[in-house]
């Protein structure tokens, strides 16, 4: 009999306490040999998360054996980390307080009479039912459709004496504790870590364990809802191919964090029949700013985009999506930092820093362009147009644009306009509006509104 158990540390940055206890009965697994260890699951009898993960320990003997890593793992887990310990197991009695269930049954009928009277039993070998005198005579009764046992029960403490084993930890010890930490997350089962490209086939949570790289092509492909992408701060890079993907997903929620994306004609695609998808975190970029490339092609509905730098592309944002936030990033676009066309529909862009280089003041080329759908909220951005380009482009419906006292700044280059809509119901408000051939320029449209703006 070899035992094993599980314990769990909840201090930080701690080793092995020196000793632990646990009852013989949990470290009892009979019939088990060492090389079956990817094929058991040990009982777990203590568990203590710390804010980097939980540790697991499995007493393991004899000394000289190498076990594999025990696959005892339910859920979405990464491990990070395992070592091993050598100590000595002593078996103790304790005494420890228990509850005993003390029960009595009572044998009753099941239902009740037409006149509301409930129904007791005579013991069920004769099944004669007996009710109220004022009823009518009771009918006979079977034990299948009228009869019950019912059962209570109360729960007295006691103590009891139970035998346990305590590991003391032992440089030359004969026991050796397997130390596996762990970070769990919820229900599923598959192997987290990505070490290289390649299709995300189950939902879960997925890490990267390094820099990951691929020539031409798509290097992560999500087929499956419910995927969570963390880099961790590592790379994707692609070989700057055109046709290229960092990570393509068409499926509902699906998020990337913490990423670096560089080398692929498009970094990141959600299709129009994604949803519900979060990036953030992120930095991105495309390899040819001057093809028709975009850092994040984002159509689909209900995506978040969050603390995103995306540079170095035609378009480094651009929406097809509806109801759509992008909020506190930063986007630099050879044509528009941001351009929403097509179904892009009730997107709001806030707390963010827009750029666009273009050189050349062309139609729907601006620091944001608000083409698609409209009924658009723009909030307290800073743009720039450092070249010859325009600020604020809006050829959609209903959009509203408060910038809280922010700039938008040009270049003074000819033919540029600061904010220019030739669509109905533009709201402009606490704008600061500077170096523009034309600050604002409402260009036969209904319904707008201008407060609180300053053009110079």
């Amino acid at each position: 009999m070899r035992p094993y158990v599980i314990l769990a540390i909840a201090l930080l940055f701690v080793s092995l306490a020196s000793a632990f206890e646990f009852p013989i009965e949990k470290a009892a697994l009979s019939n088990t040999n060492l090389t079956d260890l990817d094929k058991i699951t040990p009982q777990e009898v203590h568990s203590e998360i710390t804010p980097t993960g939980t540790w697991h320990y499995y007493i393991i003997q004899p000394k000289t054996s190498t076990p594999a890593l025990p696959q005892i793992f339910n859920g979405r887990v990464q491990v990070l980390d395992k070592k091993y310990v050598k100590g000595n197991l002593v078996s103790f009695q304790k005494e420890t307080n228990e509850s005993v269930a003390i029960c009595t049954n009572q044998t009753v009928c099941d239902d009740e009479l037409a006149c509301g009277f409930v129904r007791t039993c005579e013991p069920c070998n004769e099944e004669w039912c007996i009710k109220n005198e004022i009823c009518w005579e009771a009918p006979r009764c079977t034990a299948a459709q009228k009869c019950k046992v019912e059962e209570s029960c109360t729960h007295e403490p006691v103590l009891v004496n139970r035998t346990f084993y305590r590991f003391i930890e032992d440089s030359k010890g004969d026991t050796r504790v397997l130390a596996i930490k762990t970070r769990n997350f919820d229900q599923g089962s598959f192997n987290p870590s990505i070490s290289g490209c390649g299709n995300i086939v189950s939902s879960g949570q997925y890490w990267l364990t390094g820099d990951i790289s691929i020539n031409g092509t798509t290097c992560l492909n999500i087929q499956a809802p419910n995927v969570e992408i963390d880099c961790q701060g590592y790379s994707i890079i692609g070989n700057n191919s055109t046709s290229t993907v960092g990570i393509y997903s068409n499926q509902f929620n699906t998020t990337i964090r913490n990423c670096q994306i560089h080398g692929f004609y498009e970094a990141i695609i959600f299709t129009s029949s994604s949803s519900n998808g979060l990036i953030e975190n992120t930095n991105a970029s495309s390899y040819n700013a001057a093809a028709n490339d975009r850092t994040l092609n984002i159509g689909g509905m209900y995506h978040v985009i969050r603390n995103v730098s995306s540079y170095n592309s035609r378009d480094a944002i651009y929406l097809t999506a509806k109801h759509t936030l992008v909020e506190n990033s930063f986007a630099n676009g050879t044509y528009s930092a941001i351009n929403l066309l097509s179904t892009a529909e009730n997107v709001t862009i806030r707390n963010s820093g827009l750029i666009t280089y273009r050189n050349g003041a062309t139609a729907n080329i601006a620091g944001i362009n608000l083409g698609g759908v409209g009924r658009n909220t723009i909030f307290n951005n800073s743009i720039s147009a450092p070249l010859a380009s325009h600020g604020i482009y809006v050829t959609s419906p209903n959009n509203s644009i408060d910038c809280q006292g922010k700039s938008i700044i040009g270049a003074n280059a000819s033919g540029t306009l600061g904010i220019y809509s030739n669509s109905a119901n533009t709201t402009i408000i606490n704008c600061q509006i500077s170096n523009f051939s034309t600050g604002i320029q409402i260009a036969g449209a209904t319904g707008a509104v201008i407060e609180d703006t300053q053009s110079v």
